[in-house]
């Protein structure tokens, strides 16, 4: 796994997230604690990540255009599958990148069905971070 820091810096690879030697953090602070844990509650709640799927191409930024985008940039889509997590009471908000442009963004994928082996929708989700020094930083839960 890449490790990085706070301001999207890539130090070396490594199994482990370390600190960033730049910024004193984890690899894991790039991407909001609470979101993580409001995804996994809505889990326990539902038996899937956030079903069914609205958007292909779910960012903080926006949708990009992609299928299921209502329009609008800066935000998050108001098809945004994450919508759920406020809706469900989990969240009171979605995090944004700090920098937050076409750019420099979160981005969520929940797996369908016949991804992965996966035989049902919302058994996994991939939630990243794009990275100043190119590539990104992705949670793979599975």
């Amino acid at each position: 796994m890449l490790v990085a820091c706070s301001r999207h810096r890539i130090t070396r690879n490594t199994r482990n997230a370390l600190p960033c030697r730049w910024c004193g953090t984890s690899a894991t602070s790039l991407i909001p604690k609470p979101l993580s844990v409001a995804l996994s509650l809505s889990y326990d709640k539902d038996g899937s990540y956030t079903q069914p799927e609205n958007m292909c191409s779910d960012t903080s930024y926006g949708g990009f255009g992609g299928c299921g985008a209502a329009g609008g940039t800066g935000d998050w889509d108001t098809n945004s599958d994450l919508r759920d997590l406020i809706s469900d009471g989990f969240l009171s908000f979605l995090p944004k990148d700090p920098t937050n442009n076409t750019t420099y963004y979160y981005s969520y994928e929940p797996w369908n069905a016949n991804e992965g082996g996966y035989t049902l929708d919302g058994q996994a989700y991939d939630l990243c971070a794009t990275l100043e020094a190119g590539g990104s930083f992705c949670i793979n839960q599975r």
